[in-house]
């Protein structure tokens, strides 16, 4: 187009940097908002999508009703693009960036950029010091507010009730030597619900091996007085 990029060098490069630390700091708030990869693209499309058809690049900003007139002119992208055409085509230098009027306002428009990005770095560091705090309060989180499970394969147990009763006694014993009286509870209910199952001479045999457990885990669980 024969336009001459570097004659206007200086305040094409601020421009040009005040542009990419915005849309840089609004990429990482995206990434960290979100809480998967996926959802951050779809996020980032989005936005992008939305700045771009309130932009001039498809429809001139003229074209548009008035009220959306009105806000699409503080789009970000309309902004730097105001900016770039100033410094690139009309060769403004830094005292015409910092000293002209930008649509109905009596700002400048580089000044609303830099408004940009300190209002997307506040949010940035809020957004991250509410994941940091969620995260501080889900690893401390006392023991008995989380959701523990006892993963019982089936074929681990066996396929024959005996054989099962057996392996969950075994499992519950274990857990009560190695303090994870959680657990073990979790695996007493399991045998309660296989016990009540066994025949009538079973039970007379197993009866006193979950009564121990039983005993042990009361013992271990009673409050100190």
């Amino acid at each position: 187009f024969k336009v001459d990029i570097m004659a206007n060098f200086l305040p094409t490069i601020l421009v040009l940097l005040i542009m990419g630390t915005f849309f840089t700091i609004v990429g990482i708030t995206v990434g960290t908002l979100f809480s998967s990869p996926e959802t951050s693209t779809l996020g980032a499309i989005s936005i992008g999508s939305m700045c771009m058809f309130l932009s001039d690049v498809l429809l001139p900003l003229e074209s548009m009703p008035d009220y959306i007139q009105n806000i699409a002119q503080f789009n970000p992208f309309v902004v730097a693009e105001h900016l770039l055409r100033s410094t690139i085509i009309f060769k403004a230098d830094l005292v015409s960036i910092f000293t002209e009027q930008y649509a109905q306002m009596k700002l400048p428009a580089i000044f609303i950029m830099l408004a940009y990005v300190v209002i997307m770095a506040v949010i940035l560091l809020m957004s991250n010091e509410m994941i940091k705090r969620a995260t501080i309060q889900r690893k401390t989180a006392p023991k008995k507010e989380r959701k523990i499970q006892v993963d019982l394969d089936k074929a681990e147990l066996g396929a024959d009730p005996i054989e099962r009763i057996d392996t969950l006694i075994k499992t519950a014993l274990e857990l009560i030597n190695e303090k994870e009286y959680v657990k073990a509870s979790l695996v007493y209910v399991h045998l309660n619900e296989m016990y009540t199952n066994l025949p009538s001479d079973k039970k007379k045999e197993y009866f006193k091996k979950i009564e121990q457990i039983h005993q042990q885990l009361e013992k271990a669980t009673k409050p100190i007085e």
